[in-house]
């Protein structure tokens, strides 16, 4: 007699089942860069003082420059320069997303 082995595979449907879990909360942004209104000022009053009409005027004026503008490109703020005989505006464009800055001619 002889004997013969079979092998049987078998195959079973798995079933997966996953696995979720929420979590509550606000997303809080990057807090966005904003200029250095003092620094932007200093600069005003340097880029001014290159003006050799105005440069004895200026170093007794004020310069007052937006605070906490932020850093969007393209974006134009105003500064004055004012006392000691000036009365000025000068604009200040921001050039890119870390607050490099170009200070204009003064009008």
């Amino acid at each position: 007699m002889r004997c013969v082995r079979r092998s049987v595979v078998l195959v079973l449907p798995v079933l997966v089942v996953g696995c979720t879990q929420s979590v509550a909360g606000t997303a809080t942004a990057a807090p966005r860069p904003v200029l250095d209104s003092a620094a932007v000022e200093r600069d005003v009053r340097a880029v001014v003082a290159q003006d050799p009409a105005r440069r004895d005027a200026v170093a007794g004026a004020q310069v007052v420059c937006p605070h906490d503008v932020p850093a969007d490109r393209n974006l134009v703020v105003f500064c004055d320069v004012t006392g000691a005989g000036l009365r000025l505006t000068v604009p200040v464009t921001i050039l890119d997303a870390d607050g490099n800055y170009q200070v204009g001619i003064a009008f």
